[in-house]
């Protein structure tokens, strides 16, 4: 039988712990925060488009994501998106 578990949370929840846990029982795991980290990686194109769209300030001097750099930006976005749309389902709701 396949059982296929998906793992989210924020940071320091456990997911680590809870994928070596699944590891060391033979389980095959999948980590999307190291395929990520790959393709963030200096020279990659994904961090040329994360420049483009936030600014030259989140790459460090190394050429590197400077990861707390972008957090902010990040943040912001994400909440605008949020609100745009609950206000979307808002106006697309009959009255």
């Amino acid at each position: 039988m396949t059982c296929i578990l998906g793992l989210s949370g924020g940071i320091g929840s456990g997911k680590s712990t809870v994928t070596r846990i699944l590891d060391e029982l033979g389980a095959t795991t999948i980590d999307a925060d190291a395929i990520v980290h790959e393709q963030q990686a200096a020279g990659q194109p994904m961090l040329k488009e994360i420049a483009a769209a936030f600014g030259d300030e989140v790459i460090a001097p190394d050429g590197t994501l400077d990861r707390e750099a972008l957090a902010p930006s990040y943040s912001v976005m994400t909440k605008r998106a949020h609100v745009s749309a609950r206000l979307s389902t808002r106006r697309s709701s009959p009255r």
